[in-house]
C-alpha cells in the first residue's frame, strides 16, 4: 500500500533534487541484459561459445569476455557458459523489418 504522503509532486521534487545517473545506468544495463537474453533465446541455432566466437573474429577468448563485460557484443549466460549472438544487430534488425521486395533491391 502506498502512503498518502507519497504524491507524484513529491516524487518529481525528489528526482529533481537527487542524482539519478546511477539509476539511469542500472536501467540501461538491465535493458541490454534483457535484450541480449531475448535475442540469444530467439536464435538458439545461431549462438556461439566464447571459444568459437573468438576463433571466428580472430581474438583471444579473454578479449571476447572483456567485450561481453563492456557490452560490446550480444551475449547471454544461461547455464554458466556464455552464448554469443555473432551477427551485427543493426543489420539483423534491418533485414528483419525489410520486406522481400525491399531485399530484392539490395
Amino acid at each position: 500500500m502506498v502512503p498518502r504522503s507519497f504524491t507524484p509532486q513529491k516524487v518529481d521534487i525528489f528526482f529533481d533534487q537527487s542524482h539519478t545517473q546511477l539509476l539511469s545506468t542500472l536501467i540501461a544495463n538491465q535493458l541490454i541484459h534483457v535484450m541480449d537474453r531475448l535475442i540469444c533465446q530467439a536464435h538458439p541455432d545461431h549462438v556461439l561459445s566464447v571459444e568459437a566466437y573468438a576463433s571466428q573474429v580472430k581474438k583471444k577468448p579473454e578479449t571476447v569476455r572483456k567485450m561481453i563485460e563492456r557490452k560490446q557484443i550480444i551475449a547471454f549466460k544461461p547455464k554458466g557458459r556464455w552464448e554469443i549472438f555473432p551477427h551485427d544487430l543493426p543489420l539483423v534488425l534491418c533485414l528483419y523489418f525489410l520486406s522481400y521486395s525491399e531485399l530484392a533491391l539490395l
